[in-house]
């Protein structure tokens, strides 16, 4: 390479570095030779004739194919059956998020979560925080600009809309969000891994629950996720933990789920920043601007509702946010789940033996203690040296905490641990030598988690949909699997394989017994809940290993 050619590829270097990848290059003092990273890239200039570009894009190969894959179901979903559909009075999810458009739009942001004439909580009422509301009232502009009309958002007229344009609106509005959030913030991350498994991205970005939930059943999932990605990428990656916190109060205030997240972010955060103050003062002062970058955060979200308590002297309106948002009078579970609580309610029925009060101190006291060793990991044990996978890992692990241990857990929030074990998996460092054994459990994890929802498919017509995307993710597994494993490993596939077939032939072809309706659903939950456990701890040790491998280096 001349001098300008030098030149022209320095400045392309600079340009990549500031659009979003962490780029290093040097002259390794070999004329017409410089060595360049970035993410996951590394390009070797060896050849005028290969110009920096060129190799860039044909680098970024894998990236594009799995996009377009992920996008290929998304859309193909959208095809299919939803939630509620064509079954009045209340129909489903479909119009619950419909009906938020309708509220949001119709009603003052006062009068969202308060049961009134024009606003019957009994009817889908809003029960979701209030990111999540405005949200729905930017769906609701965007349908009334597109459509022409106020048709989708009528008050009360609107109620059970399934004209195709409608369909097609909503559907529309998830692969929106899609594009807009989740999609980017993954490959954000993925760029700034310096070393990655193409099969582990594609298991990542062919995971079948999500687009079965979110663009199948019908949920805006992919918005809180895709929030918590983003402050994900922000402390790890870019270190800057003010970022991290808005976008991850704005995972918060769209779902109250992502509360699974809330303590390895915390821990994460005072390790990685707090804790590098030089002085007493200085850490004091990082957690102090911690704390007013999330509480200012909050009460900007929150404004009209704070305005509305000063107004009327009262906490009213702010708490009758907060009961909605956390409906403790749910219940323990809702529908079966294939968490702790469900499980043994076949056995222990513990409404007759404990209060309400006290069920709920004892979910809160398991999902504490089942959280703790890997936050304290985070916390103690997080340096430079694979901070990424063990911070990740921690997500996965106190999700599953939550999921299988606290109060009133639907079904679908298994969705909520599945997407960081994916990217533990891509972040897992690649001198771990048990990397087939965490490859197979986190794929079945994944798979028996999407297992464990098949009968939410069946009471919105999705069997289809599901089984193609199981079979899909399978071959795809079946393609990229490391081919050397134990025995014993393929033995343990072969079991899970024959209790998954085995239950899914039972409720597909054997009657059910009149005095036990959900004999065959129970089967399905309990078999999950097993293997969640088992999960659990495989993954814990898989920290700890990980973990003490760091503090020997």
């Amino acid at each position: 390479m001349d001098v300008l050619q030098l030149r022209i590829v320095e400045v392309g270097l600079q340009f990549l570095e500031g659009f979003c990848f962490e780029t290093n290059y040097k002259d390794n003092g070999q004329k017409g030779f410089i060595h360049h990273e970035v993410g996951i890239l590394q390009c070797d200039f060896i050849s005028r004739n290969e110009p920096m570009l060129l190799i860039f894009l044909q680098k970024m190969k894998l990236l594009y194919f799995c996009c377009a894959i992920t996008l290929l179901w998304k859309i193909s979903s959208s095809f299919f059956s939803y939630s509620g559909y064509n079954k009045p009075p209340k129909f489903g999810d479909f119009e619950a998020q419909r009906h938020w458009m309708e509220i949001t739009t119709q009603l003052h942001a006062t009068q969202w979560y308060e049961n009134s004439t024009q606003n019957d909580l009994f009817y889908w009422g809003l029960d979701y925080p209030p990111l999540t509301a405005y949200h729905s009232y930017f769906n609701g502009k965007l349908s009334q600009y597109l459509i022409g009309n106020s048709s989708l958002i009528n008050l009360f007229s609107s109620r059970g809309i399934e004209y195709p344009f409608a369909k097609f609106f909503m559907r529309f509005s998830v692969l929106l969000s899609d594009v807009a959030i989740l999609i980017p913030s993954l490959l954000m991350i993925l760029l700034q891994v310096k070393s990655i498994r193409s099969s582990d991205v594609l298991l990542l970005f062919t995971f079948p629950l999500l687009w079965l939930i979110d663009n199948g059943h019908f949920q805006y999932n992919n918005m809180s996720i895709g929030f918590t990605l983003l402050a994900f990428y922000y402390c790890t990656f870019k270190m800057n933990a003010v970022v991290a916190s808005i976008w991850f109060c704005f995972a918060l205030q769209y779902k109250q789920m992502s509360l699974y997240y809330s303590l390895p972010f915390f821990c994460h955060l005072i390790r990685v920043y707090v804790l590098q103050g030089t002085t007493l003062f200085e850490t004091m002062k990082r957690f102090g601007l911690l704390g007013c970058t999330v509480l200012t955060t909050f009460v900007l979200l929150w404004l009209p509702w704070i305005v509305s308590s000063v107004e009327k002297s009262s906490f009213d309106p702010l708490l009758q946010v907060v009961l909605r948002i956390f409906p403790f009078y749910r219940g323990l579970f809702e529908d079966k789940v294939g968490n702790f609580w469900c499980t043994s309610f076949t056995f222990i029925k513990w409404n007759r033996y404990l209060s309400q009060e006290s069920i709920i101190k004892m979910s809160t006291l398991c999902t504490l203690l089942f959280s703790l060793p890997s936050n304290w990991i985070v916390l103690m044990r997080n340096t430079s040296k694979h901070r990424s996978f063990l911070f990740a890992n921690s997500l996965t692990l106190t999700s599953l905490s939550f999921f299988l241990f606290s109060f009133h857990v639907h079904e679908k929030t298994i969705l909520f641990c599945t997407i960081p074990a994916l990217l533990s998996l891509c972040l897992l460092p690649k001198e771990f030598q048990y990397y087939s054994w965490y490859q197979f459990i986190t794929f079945h994890f994944c798979l028996i988690a999407t297992f464990s929802n098949y009968p939410l498919m069946v009471k919105d017509d999705l069997q289809i949909l599901y089984f193609i995307s199981i079979l899909f993710y399978w071959a795809i597994y079946e393609l990229v699997k490391e081919k050397k494993r134990s025995k014993w490993i393929n033995a343990l596939e072969f079991l899970l394989w024959t209790a998954m077939l085995t239950i899914h032939f039972l409720m597909e072809f054997v009657a059910l017994p009149e005095r036990y309706p959900d004999l065959f659903t129970l089967f399905c939950t309990s078999f999950s809940c097993f293997y969640f456990f088992f999960y659990f701890f495989s993954t814990q040790w898989v920290q700890w290993k990980i973990s003490s491998l760091v503090l020997r280096q």
